[in-house]
């Protein structure tokens, strides 16, 4: 019995600048939400709630999105030009289509896609 796809994604080498951004003011946060919404959307995934955290003095920040299918967390270290994706959906949901515009909004040099299979017993 499969009970849902996760997938784990270490992103290398981004421009730290493309995180930065994101989180230096609360209307770059707010274009951000909006494409995750948006890729929500798009892959029939519900958004239920959206927690936050920016890590003062160095552009870092955590997001967790609580979905109805599961959630998704974003780990940012603009320092080390590094990003740590997890995307867990379960029912029909794929978390595939999030990855993928993630990766492609973030163009790191190099990535390492970890799916799993959960509730295979």
């Amino acid at each position: 019995m499969q009970i849902g796809s996760h997938i784990l994604v270490d992103m290398f080498d981004i421009d730290k600048e493309k995180i930065i951004k994101i989180n230096n003011n609360d209307e770059n946060i707010e274009k951000w939400n909006t494409f995750i919404k948006e890729s929500f959307l798009e892959a029939n995934i519900n958004l239920l709630n959206i927690s936050w955290h920016n890590f003062d003095n160095q552009g870092a920040f955590t997001a967790l999105y609580l979905l109805s299918e599961s959630h998704l967390s974003i780990h940012t270290w603009p320092e080390h030009n590094f990003i740590a994706l997890d995307v867990f959906t379960c029912g029909k949901s794929d978390p595939k289509f999030i990855v993928d515009r993630i990766i492609n909004y973030f163009s790191p040099k190099k990535y390492i896609i970890n799916p799993l299979q959960r509730g295979n017993g």
